[in-house]
């Protein structure tokens, strides 16, 4: 993904540095400064503030930003209201409509392929290939939304879509893989946020001219990209504390 934290690359990364160089580089990688840029219109759903908790810094949020800007001129465009009862009418839909259950798939442990026996050599070359799958996406998604927004286009993103269905891919992958029980949970939380991801795109790529469920369909996605990258992260740490232990 064009984005600055990748994170089938950032995990491909950070294993390398576990099994080969050590933990300590891992732990540097790890915890490198990550910038994610967020519509400012849902900062205050607390709903999501579960899974968007990762601090961000605004020194590099233009992309997202413009879009923002881009479809508050757009829907300008059509109202009488003034800027103030814009925003309020902006705030209030996008939190009506963006709600944690819709997008976070209902998957439980028991679900997991655990196993007492599953080694953690097996389990992390097996998760670097199901996770460097996403290095197959060139551009970054929001990027390719802004397009089809500014181009009016109602009637899909075929390239959103390809998208969606390769990270619904690694979700499956991530669901039938065999995992040490050790991970279970950390495993099940990046499962569960491929798959909000997965859907999250799918919403962009299904868009169809609506400029208010462009604004909540794009916040979506931040936070289901932000639930991915903090899932991913704790998985990590996970794995090295296992590694310690054995």
């Amino acid at each position: 993904m064009e984005t600055q934290n990748k994170w089938g690359g950032a995990f491909w990364a950070v294993i390398f540095a576990v099994v080969v160089i050590g933990g300590s580089s891992a732990y540097s990688f790890l915890h490198q400064p990550k910038r994610i840029a967020v519509i400012p219109g849902g900062e205050t759903m607390t709903g999501w503030q579960s899974v968007s908790s990762t601090v961000t810094q605004s020194s590099d949020n233009s992309l997202t930003g413009s879009l923002s800007e881009d479809l508050y001129a757009k829907l300008a465009e059509n109202t009488n209201y003034s800027a103030r009862e814009r925003d309020v009418i902006i705030a209030s839909l996008v939190k009506e409509r963006v709600v944690s259950p819709a997008i976070v798939p209902n998957i439980n442990l028991v679900d997991l392929n655990i196993s007492d026996t599953a080694s953690l050599d097996t389990y992390s070359k097996l998760l670097v290939v199901i996770l460097s799958q996403a290095s197959q996406v060139k551009k970054y998604e929001v990027t390719v939304f802004t397009q089809s927004v500014m181009n009016d286009n109602i009637y899909g993103t075929p390239a959103l879509q390809s998208t969606a269905d390769l990270y619904k891919k690694i979700g499956a992958s991530l669901l039938i893989m065999e995992v040490p029980k050790a991970l279970a949970t950390e495993h099940l939380e990046v499962v569960k946020s491929v798959g909000a991801l997965a859907r999250a795109v799918e919403n962009m790529a299904k868009w169809k001219g609506d400029p208010i469920e462009a604004l909540s369909d794009v916040d979506t996605f931040n936070k289901a990209k932000s639930y991915t990258e903090g899932s991913v992260d704790t998985l990590l740490l996970a794995v090295m504390a296992f590694q310690n232990k054995t």
